[in-house]
């Protein structure tokens, strides 16, 4: 991914609010965003890794494709 500079950057994760953000059987969820233009939401009890997740996927909760290359980080309101 560096090669085609489709990689995740330096744009960090963020802790989603646990009161506000929970899904099922997930209770802490952190985001990340980056330049490969993909959204990455996870479990933050358990980041699983890279093809750890059922079938040899990536243990993720959900992945959600932007149009083009994000350079920045992700926020969240409330917190």
């Amino acid at each position: 991914m560096d090669a085609g500079d489709r990689d995740l950057g330096s744009g960090g994760i963020t802790l989603l609010d646990p009161n506000v953000f929970k899904g099922t059987g997930v209770s802490r969820i952190a985001v990340s965003v980056g330049k490969n233009a993909k959204v990455y939401i996870m479990n933050a009890n358990n980041l699983g890794g890279f093809k750890q997740g059922a079938g040899g996927v990536d243990n993720i909760v959900q992945t959600i494709s932007a149009d083009g290359a994000v350079f920045g980080g992700t926020g969240s309101y409330p917190l």
